[in-house]
């Protein structure tokens, strides 16, 4: 089996998510694996390996409106 080499970070900033979910890693013969809904077939991932003790909760950032609205200036938020 090949090896993967993990790049070492203490952060990560990744435009163009759809969405993120938290797992634990499984056992799977000589392996592991991390369990992924069958709608992410043969879609790129990123997978990001908590250091031990870190912080249990992500926060995700949000955009304030719709990218498509940005420039046209409706629906602005009061």
């Amino acid at each position: 089996m090949r090896k993967i080499r993990v790049e070492e970070a203490t952060e990560l900033t990744v435009r163009g998510v759809e969405g993120f979910f938290e797992k634990s890693v499984t056992k799977f013969g000589s392996g592991a694996k991390i369990d992924c809904p069958k709608q992410y077939l043969g879609r790129a991932v990123y997978v990001v390996i908590r250091r031990p003790g870190a912080e249990e909760s992500i926060t995700p950032s949000r955009r304030s409106r719709p990218r498509h609205l940005e420039k046209s200036g409706e629906g602005s938020i009061s």
